[in-house]
């Protein structure tokens, strides 16, 4: 009975093995340390680029808390200001909405308010207050 699988041709194991000697020489094996090199610089840049997105987002965050905590700051002083009763009372004064810091020369009652003029006060040119407090006066 004949098989009726018959084998086919076969490799020739000795050309293999001389083929595979040649194997290092192919491109993408001959430069595979360059490969890798550039590969872990590649991952160096991406880490240094997440770093500093972070970094980044942080300082985002950390400015959006201020100018929140500054916002909620002048609403709470404007509220309190409006139930001034006399030009004599304390004002509550202003913080500076990017930096929540006081802002400086702020009137301490509603008589020195209206008094304020030039670089001092309400001018919206020269006047540190419209600076201070980010007014855009058209």
């Amino acid at each position: 009975m004949a098989d009726e699988n018959p084998i086919g041709p076969q490799p020739d194991f000795n050309i293999i093995a001389t083929e595979f000697l040649k194997v290092p020489n192919l491109p993408a094996i001959a430069s595979g340390q360059q490969i890798l090199a550039e590969l872990r610089e590649m991952r160096a840049q991406w880490t240094r680029d997440a770093a500093a997105i972070r970094q980044d987002v942080a300082n985002i965050r950390q400015d959006l808390v201020t100018m929140i905590t500054a916002s909620n700051h002048n609403n709470a002083a404007r509220v309190q200001n409006t139930y001034v009763a006399s030009r004599s009372e304390p004002l509550s004064p202003f913080v500076n909405p990017s930096t929540a810091a006081a802002i400086p020369e702020f009137p301490t009652t509603s008589a020195e308010l209206g008094q304020m003029t030039g670089p001092r006060g309400w001018d919206p040119e020269t006047g540190v207050i419209y600076r201070e407090i980010n007014v855009q006066i058209d």
